[in-house]
């Protein structure tokens, strides 16, 4: 004959029955519309600055082009391009760890 245990406890029974109990009630969410808030409109705001900047900024674009572009290959100006490239580099490494660490402190 089989034996079944039953917990005194009342918040295990519900538990185990997996019931709605008065005790889970209490825990659950209730399913609310979702409103707009300030964080929505900053967020919207700032698309809206970065999409302007960007329109701005793309205006001033129009320089004429330069069809050549006069690289030395001198030995004495090797390492200055060198320089630059390293330096690109580095910023590039830079913006990436920065944007990491924000991104990272954010989601946590």
């Amino acid at each position: 004959m089989a034996q079944v245990y039953v917990p005194d406890n009342p918040r295990e029974r519900e538990q185990l029955q997996g019931g709605t109990g008065p005790l889970e009630e209490k825990h659950r969410r209730r399913h609310t519309s979702r409103r707009l808030g300030f964080i929505d409109l900053t967020i919207f705001l700032a698309f809206i600055a970065i999409v302007t900047f960007l329109v701005a900024a793309a205006a001033r674009w129009s320089a004429p082009l330069t069809p050549q572009v006069a690289i030395s290959f001198s030995p004495t100006v090797l390492p200055l391009y060198a320089a630059y490239s390293l330096l690109r580099m580095m910023l590039g490494y830079l913006l990436s760890l920065i944007f990491t660490l924000v991104y990272g402190h954010v989601a946590a």
